[in-house]
């Protein structure tokens, strides 16, 4: 197992993430330097800072405080967006759609498609699909998919897989969301459970020796990923990791991996400059 592997690139992005709060250039690590990689805690990024101050903390004992999440981050996850819409509890379509045309008529960006819902044969206005099979729906059977006290993080994940075009990967990221507020601080798997990205996958197959394509089933990547965690927290004992923000290391490890084995290159070019602070989103093949 390349857990030391692991270790040492998380304390190197951590070093930059550092590096880039003081002003910092940093210098280190070729790859690290040249390559735009996530943070290692979700909770560092950018749109997730906004959603919290803005969103989530101010709304932390709404029971339909995941509807809003899932408005952040399968429709939008934009901050500018989000900041036109408001607060989206109680729903209010019109107002959705309204938000999109304003924004349209100006040319302004709308969507960030890191966590999209993906469109199968929707042929009309992606805003029309995310009202009529994603969202309508979802707020009306609210009721049923609201996290309660007695949930685990898995079983708020499998409330939000009965929704029409809602992924175990897009699901999760409410997920990771929710995990923070009182309905679900004190989940039994709060540390320890986590669902499987593609990229995920490959980072969890390069640390265990396996070919990087070789296909996990989901309970097993799980204990190899629990596994993992155990060792990689021996060296952040003072801010242990939680095992979604480790999927989300595996993911950007797979990347790290690639560009380090010319096997091709992260998206996006690593801008170290104080005006960009936490400006770092997560790819959408995670």
């Amino acid at each position: 197992m390349r857990d030391q592997d692991v270790v040492e690139f998380i304390t190197k992005r951590e070093e930059a993430r550092k590096a880039k709060l003081n002003g910092v250039p940093y210098i280190g690590d070729t790859i690290i330097e040249t390559y735009r990689f996530c943070n290692m805690r979700r909770e560092d990024d950018r749109v997730t800072i906004w959603i919290n101050d803005n969103w989530r903390e101010p709304n932390n004992l709404d029971p339909d405080l995941w509807f809003a999440m899932a408005v952040a981050r399968m429709a939008l996850n934009n901050i500018d967006s989000m900041s036109d819409l408001g607060y989206p509890v109680p729903w209010d379509p019109d107002k959705f759609l309204n938000m999109v045309a304003m924004r349209q008529s100006k040319n302004l960006k709308i969507y960030n498609p890191a966590y999209m819902i993906a469109t199968p044969n929707w042929s009309g206005p992606k805003q029309d699909f995310l009202v009529q099979k994603l969202l309508n729906p979802m707020w009306e059977n609210r009721a049923k998919i609201r996290p309660t006290k007695n949930d685990t993080l898995e079983s708020f994940h499998k409330k939000l897989l009965s929704c029409y075009g809602v992924g175990s990967f897009t699901g999760a990221q409410v997920v990771a969301d929710m995990k923070y507020t009182p309905i679900l601080k004190n989940a039994s798997d709060w540390w320890t459970w986590a669902a499987p990205g593609p990229g995920s996958q490959r980072g969890l197959n390069r640390v265990f020796g396996r070919n990087k394509n070789d296909a996990w089933m989901a309970d097993d990547w799980l204990l190899h990923l629990q596994k993992l965690l155990k060792e990689v927290n021996k060296h952040f004992k003072d801010e242990p990791f939680h095992a979604q923000d480790l999927q989300n290391v595996m993911c950007e490890f797979d990347k790290y991996e690639r560009a380090k084995n010319n096997e091709g290159k992260p998206k996006q070019k690593y801008t170290p400059f104080v005006e960009n602070l936490f400006d770092l989103f997560f790819d959408e093949e995670k």
